[in-house]
């Protein structure tokens, strides 16, 4: 599948260079988008509002995970970091086997009350690390003390029920603990974090690691507010959305949607808010700006479009575009099997 949403209609009627061959095309134009305009009411409404809301409070980090280094840090955790720093997801991960029976630190503490989302990897011997059980207490502190918070607990080799009973190989982890003065909150804790909706990874994607994790990064990718949140405050705004999203849902189709009205009619902000909200739900995407003028440059022209285009959608920057005729046809072997967004801005 492959959208182009044009916020004007020339570069929808004469941009050939991004022709991408597709199973069936769709084109669809909508005319003069109403003005959108502010709603000032809205402003002290918003800064007044004691209702808690994860889009509110500024988050120093995205994710913080809490894993058991030995299990996992250099073969599952360290994919899923990657993972989530190549979709620029904010992610704390500590990169020092600090498991010495010491208590965490102020470092620990604080970047857990940073966090957005709290992923917790229960693996066979979590349960083992006093470290881990004093991170997961923490986790669960910050969770009964606000809703701006999220735990995501991934089961590991471990199934839920012996994370939640201490039970199976994770109960022999923890009964190391039995004495310990931490012992019945650290079960407290275990057993309302095993309760949170999660990933257990030997039922999803049939115990793929690659392909579960590709699932996790995107759940998250979908809860993290988005940029153009915002947008929401203008008049009108949410059913323009709506209007161009239900244009498009056409599966394994290649779809073009036109943009077209007035200058200083809100179709640039419509485009940005439209791709803020939908593009995570493509394998690539790419917000291209001002192409008329970047189209026209000596310097610049198509194939700098083209360029940046292909490192978008793939993530890379060490792709070049030597002349415009090869980045067609690089457009063309590379995206031609992928579900992909792409809004050129005129």
């Amino acid at each position: 599948m492959y959208v182009t949403i044009y916020p004007n209609i020339e570069p929808f009627l004469a941009f050939p260079s991004f022709d991408v061959p597709g199973s069936i095309q769709h084109t669809r134009i909508l005319e003069n988008m109403p003005l959108v305009i502010p709603d000032p009411s809205t402003i002290p409404s918003m800064a007044s509002s004691s209702t808690s809301s994860i889009q509110n409070r500024i988050f120093k980090y995205d994710v913080f995970l809490s894993f058991r280094g030995e299990d996992t840090r250099r073969t599952f955790v360290g994919h899923l970091y990657d993972a989530l720093t190549r979709e620029c997801i904010v992610t704390y991960k500590d990169d020092v086997d600090l498991d010495k029976g010491k208590v965490i630190s102020k470092e620990l503490i604080q970047a857990i009350e940073d966090s957005r989302f709290h992923v917790i990897v229960f693996s066979k011997d979590y349960a083992s690390s006093s470290w881990c059980l004093q991170e997961l207490t923490k986790i669960m502190e910050c969770q009964n003390m606000t809703t701006e918070q999220t735990v995501y607990p991934i089961f590991y080799h471990v199934e839920p029920t012996e994370v939640r009973k201490q039970i199976g190989e994770f109960g022999k982890a923890f009964a190391k603990h039995e004495k310990a003065e931490a012992a019945q909150k650290w079960r407290d804790a275990l057993e309302q974090a095993a309760s949170f909706s999660g990933w257990d990874l030997e039922t999803i994607a049939n115990g793929q690691e690659v392909e579960f994790i590709k699932i996790v990064v995107n759940k998250i990718s979908l809860k993290l507010p988005s940029i153009g949140a915002a947008e929401d405050n203008l008049i009108g705004m949410r059913t323009r959305i709506n209007r161009v999203v239900s244009s498009y849902i056409l599966p394994d189709e290649f779809c073009m949607i036109g943009i077209w009205g007035m200058g200083g009619g809100g179709k640039t902000t419509l485009a940005r808010a439209i791709f803020d909200q939908i593009c995570n739900e493509f394998e690539g995407s790419s917000f291209v700006e001002n192409v008329r003028e970047r189209s026209n440059s000596l310097l610049l022209g198509l194939k700098s479009l083209q360029q940046q285009v292909l490192r978008d959608v793939f993530k890379k920057q060490d792709i070049f575009v030597n002349g415009v005729l090869e980045g067609k046809k690089e457009i063309k072997r590379k995206m031609c099997c992928r579900k992909v967004l792409i809004v050129l801005d005129c």
